[in-house]
């Protein structure tokens, strides 16, 4: 019984102090969320929140140091220009300072170029100068005091032309060489085809010439006289042509016969009209070429003979070659005595 009791006792006792051990537990929880569990949780949010708010700012930090590496890696890169730049200008510095320098020793030296070619310059033109002092003293020396038909026979045209352009404002020589020039134009028309206007200019040229002169006088004369020997020397040759007219030139004898009546004709003329052939240089070739013509010649037979060989020996025939047909008539044509028609056309040259 007294087992009972107890057990009983314990029974209705355990609820009573189950429940009072629950609620000093739930207290105890209560305040352990109070005081610990809470605060706990308040300090993780906001260990949570400062961290993530640290993270940010460590981003941030990140992003800030990631961008001043660049700025770094740029200002590197420039500093290294910089100096490349800065390098690069001290020797364009140096090298503008070494042209200067160049320049002004290129200045110098076509400064000194420039009067050392105005030295030679003058040096030359001043030789020139007394070349041509030496010159004109030679010039003057080499007509100074002399005749005129001394100067006559030491000058020629071209010799006076030169002299002239020489001489300067020397007055006296430009007289004596206008003179000369005077003479020798006149001279050189008698060596031409007789012209009536120009003779009768050079004639008054000629009066111009106040120095005394037996070699003028007698070209004075010549000029007078070249109408009268022209036309006498056309009358011969119109004499010469009638004489052969109907008359048979073949025949050494009579080629012969025949061209000493056209000496005659012309010992006639030059003896009637005092023909001098120095005098009439023009009428003399025509005169020449006259006796060249008609004179014969003494190999044409040999040559005739030739060529009649060559045509025989070779059976040549003129047709088939001509070429070398016309150059064995052009030699025949040579070789053979002109017939009195060959000299009509000389007429035309007086």
């Amino acid at each position: 019984m007294k087992k009972f009791i107890i057990l009983t006792l314990c029974v209705c006792c355990y609820p009573v102090t189950f429940s009072q051990d629950l609620v000093k537990e739930t207290l105890v929880n209560d305040s352990l969320q109070k005081q610990v569990i809470k605060p706990l949780h308040d300090s993780s949010r906001s260990l949570n929140t400062a961290r993530a708010a640290e993270a940010s700012k460590a981003q941030a930090l990140k992003k800030g140091k990631d961008g001043l590496s660049k700025k770094i890696k740029k200002l590197v890169s420039k500093n290294k220009l910089k100096i490349e730049r800065d390098t690069l200008q001290k020797q364009v510095d140096r090298l503008t300072e070494n042209l200067t320098e160049l320049n002004q020793r290129i200045l110098e030296k076509e400064k000194q170029i420039g009067e050392e070619k105005r030295n030679g310059e003058q040096t030359a033109k001043q030789e020139k100068e007394n070349g041509k002092n030496e010159i004109l003293v030679n010039i003057t020396d080499s007509y100074k005091n002399k005749k005129f038909d001394d100067l006559v026979n030491s000058s020629t045209k071209l010799s006076v032309q030169r002299d002239m352009k020489l001489v300067g404002s020397n007055e006296v020589l430009k007289t004596v060489l206008s003179d000369l020039e005077k003479y020798f134009n006149a001279k050189e028309l008698l060596a031409q085809k007789f012209d009536a206007a120009k003779i009768k200019d050079a004639q008054a040229q000629l009066n111009q010439i106040q120095q005394p002169s037996e070699s003028l006088d007698k070209l004075k004369e010549n000029m007078e006289n070249y109408r009268t020997f022209n036309d006498g020397l056309k009358e011969t040759i119109e004499k010469i042509i009638e004489l052969g007219k109907g008359q048979s030139v073949t025949g050494e004898e009579i080629q012969r016969q025949r061209f000493n009546e056209i000496l005659a004709e012309f010992s006639s003329y030059i003896f009637n009209y005092d023909f001098n052939f120095m005098d009439y240089p023009y009428l003399s070739d025509i005169v020449l070429e006259i006796i060249k013509r008609k004179q014969p010649d003494p190999d044409a037979k040999k040559i005739l003979a030739k060529l009649s060989s060559y045509i025989f020996n070779y059976d040549f025939n003129f047709a088939d070659y001509p070429y070398l047909s016309d150059i064995v008539l052009e030699i025949i044509k040579r070789k053979q005595p002109d017939a009195d028609a060959k000299i009509t056309d000389i007429l035309q040259k007086l």
